[in-house]
């Protein structure tokens, strides 16, 4: 603010996962340090839900007791009096992951689902009954997953405070959809979402208010993204594979197998690759295969401007050519495009403007974690392709089909109809 006075909470999504019981004595010591490391009314205060928690407990017990009892210092007080007295705005970064929204999502839709479920063995079992049938044997119980409160409930609790309506609450994500809004409102007593907080997520999207169930689900997306997969056929597995590469190394069947499903991976990213008719700066998500597998290959194939997180401004380049000349002509237009290879972890917050492209090695196992990868392209009203390998043996597939369901996503085979594909 003006006077300079008043805090500004800036929450972070790293928080420090540990259970809610803090014992009083490590409150009092880390919260002190905090204390004794600001200086005055400062006006901004960034930190985990648990380390802010921790600072307006320590400030409260400065307060309320003695200086008799407990001799503090001048400033340590004027800094509690001004903590407690001056909060002005909450701003949540990440507020998805703060509220694990996603945890929240899956509870929903397996309380949803077990009613569905529910349902139908009671119309079984009305019906076996009607035709003088033995009822169908009652299902195996299932223990149900309940999302539990985050740090952030318990700070938005805890804040000595009369009332949150007295606080602007922002929340700050790439992926506000119908649960978190439904979250808000509930952790807040609110009518509507907007009520609630201020969100921030980008331009303002149509999709949001369509009647569309369909198009509410892909807002979690930008709009021009394009989304397609590729399946990779991995034949004869378990068979004796002269090809695959062991390196001298005596392996078991089952790392020959491996082996051979990365190989043959891999062979399918190039094969994307190639494929493309006009190349842009591609982001890939390795999955299994490793960052520093798909780094060497593709250097291998005579890529120069190969990039991972330690070098995302591309300064050095470290391009091994010695096999490229046999993929002169493919590698000839990828040859000075810049490919990042980033892990799924990092893939939260990540904002290379440049990307025209995401490839994905794998399924990932969540929609969430599928928008955050895929939607690192198509960024700002641009256009954008993603592309997820799937292979057919195993449950990608399905995984890929129930993140096409959540997400409302129609999935192109391979690279037909995608712009920028031959």
């Amino acid at each position: 603010s003006e006077d300079g006075k008043s805090s500004l909470f800036v929450v972070g999504a790293n928080d420090i996962a540990s259970g809610d019981d803090d014992k009083e004595e490590d409150v009092w010591s880390q919260g002190r340090t905090i204390l004794r490391s600001m200086s005055g009314n400062s006006p901004l205060i960034a930190g985990t839900p648990k380390m802010l928690r921790m600072l307006y407990r320590e400030a409260e017990i400065i307060v309320k007791r003695s200086d008799e009892a407990y001799p503090f210092t001048k400033e340590e007080r004027e800094t509690s009096m001004a903590l407690l007295s001056n909060l002005r705005a909450i701003v949540l970064d990440e507020a998805d992951r703060l509220l694990r929204t996603e945890a929240v999502a899956r509870e929903t839709a397996e309380r949803k689902q077990r009613k569905i479920d529910q349902q139908r063995r009671v119309e079984a079992e009305e019906l076996a009954l009607g035709n003088n049938v033995r009822p169908p044997p009652p299902p195996k119980k299932k223990r149900l997953i309940v999302a539990r409160q985050t740090q952030t409930e318990l700070l938005l609790r805890d804040l000595p405070v009369p009332s949150l309506d007295d606080i602007q609450i922002i929340c700050a994500s790439a992926t506000i959809g119908r649960t978190m809004r439904r979250q808000l409102m509930q952790i807040l007593g609110a009518p509507s979402a907007d009520a609630a907080a201020a969100l921030v997520t980008g331009d303002e999207d149509a999709r949001v208010k369509s009647k569309d169930a369909e198009k509410r689900k892909s807002v979690l997306l930008p709009e021009k993204l394009q989304h397609a997969f590729k399946v990779i056929d991995i034949t004869d597995i378990g068979a004796e594979d002269k090809d695959v590469n062991t390196d001298g190394k005596d392996l078991s069947v089952g790392e020959r197998n491996e082996e051979r499903r990365i190989t043959a991976t891999l062979q399918g990213l190039w094969d994307t690759m190639v494929k493309m008719d006009v190349v842009k700066p591609t982001i890939i998500f390795p999955g299994r295969v490793g960052v520093e597998r798909v780094e060497e290959e593709l250097k291998a194939l005579g890529l120069d401007d190969v990039r991972t997180l330690r070098n995302l401004s591309g300064d050095s380049h470290e391009a091994n050519n010695v096999d490229a000349e046999d993929n002169a002509t493919d590698t000839s237009k990828w040859k000075n495009i810049p490919v990042y290879i980033i892990g799924e972890r990092f893939a939260r917050g990540l904002d290379l403007p440049e990307v025209g492209n995401v490839i994905l090695l794998a399924p990932p196992s969540s929609a969430a974690g599928y928008a955050h990868m895929a939607g690192r392209t198509g960024r700002s009203g641009r256009e954008g392709t993603a592309i997820t390998l799937v292979r057919p043996r195993n449950t990608e597939v399905q995984r890929l089909a129930a993140i096409a369901e959540t997400l409302g996503l129609k999935f192109k085979l391979e690279l037909s109809g995608i712009a920028g594909a031959q």
